[in-house]
């Protein structure tokens, strides 16, 4: 595969000359922007979780936005991702940094020889210009106390390597967020959890006692058996017998496989929780088909929205909006609902000021995404 830097055309002469006419020079300048928006501490099924209530014990997922707010790819080798989980965090012993995302540019490892355990993200093969993406882990809150997850994304420019990198703005490189773990109870007692599979639909049911105290079922399923995402939620209603159904087409396509592992985990008031055995089911199924977005007008001008439109089909379900701009700062994300169109109006809710934006679609299940960039005059 053949990487291309994009270098701006100023400085392409320059380099030209300065290749064939100093011996021995082989470093090439560019200018790109490594930058990380927010961190953020989930349930494994994506939904918000209490930071400062994660229970000892437990897995979350821990989600780092990072970008290259340049139209310059970021070469490789040029720079790397830092990531410090604190004194009561570890990274998940079953999660693989191989699957983590954006591995077909980074290199992801984990190291516990500092005072801390550390991600490290070595960027492997260039990454383009006005990158967006979120970097996901499974991790685990391995002791009692009170600390902070901290990241930066580090330009290093070893010796030797083809290309130095120069950090368009270097204020943006960092990120951080507070967090406490703290004890739980054990909630309601399982009897029972069963699972049947007809074309594409899987119907579930579990019978349980003592729903004392109790808040909600989570159906858990997972491709792998190792990393689970929740697909249902059934609020407590104070009886025995309860059931629940999905169809496959529905899931993410992380979760589509040929196999699936469905797991209960219930969840009592205080937030403290347990899970079912593992049941495995079928799998297979039609994924549905991706889309490719677009923004108008653009520039967007003496107006406070922008359509968004769909090249290859239509928009049906629901939606995941983010807006941000090209420093990382989010101006909010929102859902919508739509139902078969093929565009939409986005109104921004705010007024932006001139300058050059993004806005990132998501469909709920993850198996749709696409990414808008306008500028506002």
């Amino acid at each position: 595969m053949i990487h291309i830097i994009n270098l701006p055309k100023r400085i392409t002469p320059l380099v030209f000359f300065l290749m064939v006419s100093v011996k021995g020079f082989t470093q090439i300048p560019v200018t790109a922007d490594p930058a990380f928006s927010a961190f953020d501490i989930t349930e494994l099924d994506d939904t918000p979780a209490d930071a400062n209530n994660l229970l000892n014990g437990s897995f979350y997922l821990l989600k780092l936005g990072f970008l290259n707010l340049h139209p310059n790819d970021i070469p490789p080798g040029t720079a790397y991702i830092r990531i410090g989980l604190g004194l009561n965090m570890i990274l998940d012993p079953a999660f693989n940094l191989s699957t983590a995302p954006y591995s077909e540019y980074i290199t992801w490892s984990y190291d516990v020889s500092q005072s801390q355990p550390l991600i490290i993200g070595v960027i492997h093969t260039a990454l383009p210009g006005f990158f967006f993406g979120d970097a996901v882990f499974r991790v685990k809150a391995n002791s009692l106390g009170t600390s902070i997850v901290s990241g930066q994304f580090l330009v290093v420019n070893p010796p030797g390597n083809p290309y130095i990198l120069s950090d368009a703005n270097p204020n943006n490189n960092s990120a951080s967020i507070d967090y406490t773990v703290i004890t739980g109870t054990t909630p309601v007692t399982l009897t029972k959890f069963n699972a049947v599979k007809k074309d594409c639909i899987i119907r579930t049911d579990w019978s349980v006692e003592n729903e004392l105290n109790f808040d909600h079922y989570e159906l858990q399923v997972s491709k792998d058996g190792t990393n689970y995402s929740t697909i249902n939620s059934v609020a407590a209603q104070n009886k025995s017998n309860y059931s629940s159904l999905f169809d496959i087409n529905s899931l993410s396509d992380q979760l589509q496989g040929n196999n699936l592992y469905l797991r209960l985990k219930m969840v009592d008031k205080d937030a403290s929780f347990k899970y079912s055995k593992i049941i495995q089911v079928n799998g297979k199924c039609i994924l549905p088909p991706a889309f490719v977005i677009y923004g108008y007008p653009n520039p967007v001008i003496d107006r406070n929205y922008i359509t968004i439109g769909n090249k290859e089909g239509l928009f049906n379900g629901r939606y995941s909006v983010t807006l941000m701009d090209m420093n990382g700062r989010m101006y909010g994300s929102r859902e919508i609902e739509l139902k078969n169109v093929q565009s939409f109006r986005f109104d921004f809710r705010t007024m932006l000021a001139n300058g050059k934006y993004i806005i990132r679609l998501q469909d709920k299940n993850g198996t749709q995404s696409g990414v808008v960039q306008f500028e506002k005059h």
